[in-house]
């Protein structure tokens, strides 16, 4: 094709290609960073052990959930205190530091090697995160992630929410409230059956392979951008939240001109998210929804727009045997419907659906193992997916994933893990063989990563 619909379509490919890349490293970013959640200055700030809030890092056991609503603030610690007068404002001081480490080495070795790369690949450290983590003044905490990576040998600013809560009654039923911001949509949630908290908690990064084709709120605005809004429990059975997010890119002069960003948020994103949450004797279960609508403009503030309409329904399932052990189970379905009149004009309506699920058995805190499936599929484009690339190619322009994931743990101390996973793949880029146009086959990106993972 010439003229100005070639011209029009060539530039509509370069773009493609850049969102396609833009994905993969959101998609790396959300499946292969270790953020760790249970926190020595958490426990050294509440007086109660690691596993009295998770079943195991970081899953939220109720308590922790609890704890997380309330905004970081219980405490069993005697604080510097003082109190606030007409002219005098209050302190609230900790007699600990509320610093928090998190530290995760490891070894990964592919089935078939990247050309010419080294297989297995080992990190040591792979990442470390450093929290400042706690309450700062009575029903106000804070949990701010700045992590290093091998792969980016600098450390930088990661997902973080800080959050403000009260207490009340409505209506003769028991009403917690608050504000929170956070850089992550979904990383303020209280289950691990949402995006920035869902398994695998831990996994391989560039020497390992994820889905290149994902959803914006499966991680992809991940520590791009702000936001903030209002969140609620009723009864302690209905949660809600609203909020609004605004892009923030990182490591770019201010103010921003969004060159070179392929998401760049017009007015305001909102976010909304609501939950149901039922105790039955031993068992738990939450079910929910949540989701995001997104106005972008890729590499500039102002112009033509894609859009975004994410609506996802989660699940969480847990039971406590009569032996002591407990099994839990979570689940989420995200839709993606998307407008891409900026990106691909020549083809702008296209779909995307992800879903995943998980099943954990506890040997009491100790011992974990974890299965469970994934998938990915959607809307069929030579120009969004293009093949041909060697690793990243997409067979036919489909983005279906099929894959499986398998873990063991084992916890010699309750902030000590050492854990072996292993992700297969049975279609990936859309075929299980030769889906990259060179050979290589969605088998050739199975995956073993073996872990250690530390909290001080």
């Amino acid at each position: 094709m010439t003229g100005t619909n070639g011209e029009l379509c060539g530039k509509s490919r370069i773009k493609s290609k850049w969102i396609v890349m833009a994905l993969a490293v959101a998609a790396t970013t959300s499946w292969f960073s270790p953020s760790a959640f249970a926190l020595s200055s958490f426990a050294r700030q509440t007086g109660m052990s690691c596993g009295s809030c998770h079943w195991s890092f970081p899953e939220l056991t109720p308590v922790g959930r609890e704890f997380k609503l309330h905004a970081y603030t219980e405490t069993a610690e005697k604080n510097l205190t003082e109190n606030a007068g007409d002219k005098t404002a209050a302190l609230s001081l900790p007699q600990f530091v509320p610093l928090s480490v998190s530290l995760v080495t490891s070894l990964t070795y592919t089935k078939l090697s990247q050309p010419a790369s080294q297989n297995p690949s080992v990190e040591v450290p792979q990442g470390l995160n450093v929290w400042l983590a706690g309450q700062i003044i009575p029903n106000f905490g804070e949990a701010v992630q700045i992590t290093y990576t091998a792969a980016a040998d600098h450390f930088s600013f990661d997902s973080s929410d800080v959050r403000y809560s009260r207490e009340t009654t409505l209506f003769g039923k028991d009403l917690v409230y608050g504000i929170d911001s956070n850089n992550n949509p979904t990383f303020e949630d209280l289950w691990n059956s949402v995006p920035a908290w869902g398994f695998p908690f831990a996994s391989a990064d560039s020497a390992g392979f994820a889905p290149l084709a994902t959803t914006l709120i499966d991680g992809a605005l991940a520590g791009q951008v702000v936001g903030a809004g209002l969140y609620a429990m009723v009864d302690d059975h209905l949660y809600g939240v609203a909020e609004i997010y605004r892009s923030q890119h990182l490591g770019v002069p201010q103010p921003e001109t969004g060159a070179n960003q392929m998401i760049n948020i017009q007015y305001v994103a909102p976010y909304w998210r609501l939950a149901w949450q039922q105790y039955l004797g031993n068992s738990y279960f939450e079910i929910g929804t949540y989701g995001i609508y997104v106005d972008s403009t890729p590499d500039t503030i102002g112009g033509a727009a894609d859009s975004y309409l994410d609506f996802a329904g989660d699940l969480s399932y847990e039971t406590t045997l009569d032996n002591g052990d407990s099994i839990t189970a979570h689940g989420t379905f995200i839709y993606e419907t998307s407008y891409l009149g900026a990106s691909v004009p020549a083809s702008p309506n296209h779909d995307l659906q992800t879903l995943r699920l998980d099943v954990n058995y506890h040997f009491g805190n100790k011992v974990t193992v974890t299965a469970g499936p994934f998938m990915t599929w959607g809307t069929s484009d030579t120009v969004l997916y293009p093949g041909g690339a060697p690793l990243v190619g997409f067979a036919n322009g489909s983005p279906n994933d099929l894959g499986y994931i398998a873990q063991a743990a084992y916890w010699p101390g309750q902030n000590f893990q050492i854990g072996l996973q292993y992700r297969g793949f049975v279609t990936y880029n859309g075929a299980s063989s030769n889906y990259d146009g060179n050979g290589r086959n969605a088998s050739d990106n199975n995956t073993l990563y073996a872990f250690i993972w530390i909290n001080y």
